[in-house]
């Protein structure tokens, strides 16, 4: 029985890196009141390959003409979703992100249910949260 619970905990140290894979990838935010979405490439974290962060790839605009060119540089390679540990297999938490329209850095939370990945940021430990959900580029 001791042998089956080391296992089991090699096991689980083992997956834990694993749980990110569904997340990995390119995430496409919800247009926002303005036509403005970003694409965020979600990886591992360079200073901890067992969480998650996220790096804005591109930011544009559905009508070009209301674009904000300069705007939309200064997004590029910023990193957004921040330092995310599994929670579970669909689940991270314990991060951070950053919202580009008031430039503030809230707890976050996400979710992946299929090709939709529910993001979410909070204030006042999680009395106030605000949230989108993102769909699935690559």
């Amino acid at each position: 029985m001791r042998l089956f619970g080391m296992v089991a905990a090699a096991a689980l140290l083992v997956a834990q890196p694993v749980l990110a894979d569904g997340v990995l990838g390119v995430w496409k935010s919800q247009i926002n009141d303005e036509g403005n979405y970003l694409h965020v490439e979600m990886a591992p974290c360079a200073s901890d390959a067992k969480r998650v962060c996220g790096t804005i790839v591109k930011a544009e605009n559905v009508d070009p003409a209301k674009g904000d060119k300069k705007r939309q540089a200064e997004l590029m390679g910023k990193v957004m979703i921040n330092d995310m540990a599994a929670d579970g297999a669909n689940e991270w938490g314990d991060g951070t992100i950053w919202a580009p329209d008031d430039e503030e850095t809230y707890s976050s939370t996400l979710e992946l249910k299929g090709d939709v990945l529910e993001v979410s940021g909070c204030v006042l430990g999680g009395l106030i949260c605000r949230g989108q959900d993102w769909t699935r580029v690559k």
